[in-house]
């Protein structure tokens, strides 16, 4: 029997055997709207909360973090443990119906306009329920449903035609206490990486001198030199000519994100886009000369001489600590001289020769710029390590999704 007929999951929990049920929104539940007859004004103030839409569509559990102030009114829908939340339109079809599970007891709590409230009238586990209306499979079937040109719709009625799982109580919550757990789990990677995040921009602030000051406020011990500036063609060789391999890795505009190298393809040199001309050496720092605001520039530390990234980029083949100058180069300081520098508007750009003109602040002593290097090249690495681990749980929380429902 095939796992459609029998209506179980791909992967279950030991000691569950029977069949799922499959039951229409509208037969376990019912709807109701959220704040009506409100002007900006009555926002922002008052002994009422009330959901935001944010809350909603970035929380598969709303976050008490999340909610804003309003009067209140007993003309309103108060929400109560239980409800589920649903966002009404979005950009995208893929992010129209995304939806909030409300796990608390508080009174005078209501739900904001841009999205509707559900109410089941039946027994859930609350993250079971929360899981299950973000999975794989109700994720596609509300897609389904939006409609729309340049901002798609979802209609609340058509919502509860849409059928969901429906295991018993106690699979439920085996369910959803793993998913929840994986959850917290992520949840807690993010709020670690958030914190060295934080950290290297401190340390961007306090290791660097300010526009007008010669010395940094941060020092290591045993240096007191100021600080002297120079232009950043004396500091690296810019865009050295090296002839391509027949096959490479290619690194387009995009496969950059951060400090970090995310994606990319092989190409042969016959077929190559012509912008496939910067061979990376290790070491190498790739500038983003488009759109330099994004602050999307590699250190290319890999040991293959087979990468090879477009001329989107500028190369730069740093005389001194190629850590050290890429953090240089993403101070919010030599952003702005950069942009000053830039041609276009909606796509604003500099050239290798301007950007060789720019002066920066360094150390005299060479061992100076090797600690501030060496302390950049750590951080970074424990930044990239726990980008790393909450991407594999990111992809495993997505697998389960697609394999522990129906």
């Amino acid at each position: 029997m095939s796992k459609e007929e029998k209506r179980v999951p791909e992967v279950r929990f030991e000691g569950f055997h029977d069949d799922w049920e499959q039951r229409k929104l509208g037969e376990l539940g019912s709807t109701f709207t959220g704040l009506t007859g409100k002007t900006k004004e009555d926002f922002g103030h008052g002994d009422a909360k009330f959901v935001t839409y944010m809350n909603v569509f970035q929380n598969a559990v709303a976050s008490l973090e999340q909610l804003d102030s309003v009067e209140i009114d007993p003309k309103q829908n108060e929400v109560k443990k239980g409800d589920v939340f649903f966002t009404t339109s979005s950009e995208t079809p893929e992010e129209v119906g995304m939806s909030s599970v409300w796990k608390y007891n508080y009174d005078n709590v209501y739900l904001n306009s841009f999205t509707f409230g559900y109410r089941p009238n039946i027994e859930f586990d609350l993250d079971y329920l929360a899981a299950m209306l973000r999975s794989t499979t109700v994720r596609k079937k509300i897609t389904f449903l939006a409609q729309g040109i340049s901002r798609y719709n979802i209609s609340k009625t058509k919502m509860m035609d849409i059928e969901v799982p429906v295991p018993s109580l106690e699979e439920q919550a085996k369910i959803g206490a793993f998913l929840s757990n994986v959850e917290q789990t992520i949840t807690l990677h993010q709020e670690k990486l958030s914190k060295l995040q934080s950290l290297k921009k401190a340390a961007l602030q306090s290791l660097f001198p300010k526009k007008y000051e010669t010395e940094p406020r941060v020092r290591f011990t045993n240096f007191s030199s100021p600080w002297k500036q120079r232009k950043l063609g004396d500091l690296a060789v810019f865009n050295p000519k090296t002839s391509l391999p027949k096959k490479f890795e290619y690194v387009d505009l995009g496969s950059v994100v951060g400090t970090m190298l995310v994606s990319h393809r092989k190409e042969i040199k016959e077929n190559a886009p012509s912008r496939a001309q910067r061979v990376a050496k290790k070491g190498d720092i790739f500038y983003q000369t488009v759109r330099p605001y994004q602050k999307n520039n590699y250190l290319y530390d890999l040991p293959y001489d087979n990468y090879v990234f477009s001329t989107g980029y500028a190369q730069l083949r740093p005389r001194i600590n190629s850590y050290f100058l890429l953090n240089k180069l993403q101070e919010e300081k030599f952003v702005k001289d950069v942009l000053i520098r830039c041609t276009g508007t909606s796509y604003p750009a500099i050239n290798s020769n301007d950007l060789a003109n720019i002066k920066v602040k360094l150390p005299v002593v060479k061992q100076e710029r090797e600690k501030i290097g060496v302390f950049f090249s750590s951080l970074e690495d424990s930044i990239s390590l726990h980008q790393q681990k909450l991407e594999k749980l990111q992809n495993c929380k997505k697998s389960f999704l697609q394999k522990m429902f129906i």
